[in-house]
């Protein structure tokens, strides 16, 4: 069991620069991502109890008391944590409109 490697590290850098009351949170989540060593979903769960894992490989995290969203794949066989999406409520609710618009 390695490290995870954490793909996606740019993405998270663009959105702390645009975000920067995040970027400390973030950061330490991507710590935590890079330095996890974890055999599977029960492993991830005690270190990040808030996360939703219910559709793995799928895995959501929230950060910054729920003001921020990390949406990543998760593949604890080859130990890659891959990020998807990072957004905030304000985003989520945009796109939640933006969808009902086109309904």
């Amino acid at each position: 069991m390695g490290q995870m490697r954490l793909l996606g590290r740019t993405e998270v850098a663009a959105f702390a620069r645009g975000n920067p009351i995040h970027a400390e949170a973030l950061s330490a989540w991507m710590f935590e991502m890079i330095h996890g060593k974890w055999e599977g979903p029960a492993a991830l769960r005690a270190d990040f109890p808030a996360a939703d894992l219910s559709h793995l490989p799928h895995a959501v995290f929230l950060l910054c008391a729920l003001s921020v969203q990390v949406e990543t794949v998760i593949d604890f066989r080859v130990n890659i944590v891959l990020i998807r999406k990072i957004q905030t409520p304000l985003e989520r609710r945009d796109m939640t409109s933006s969808y009902a618009g086109n309904a």
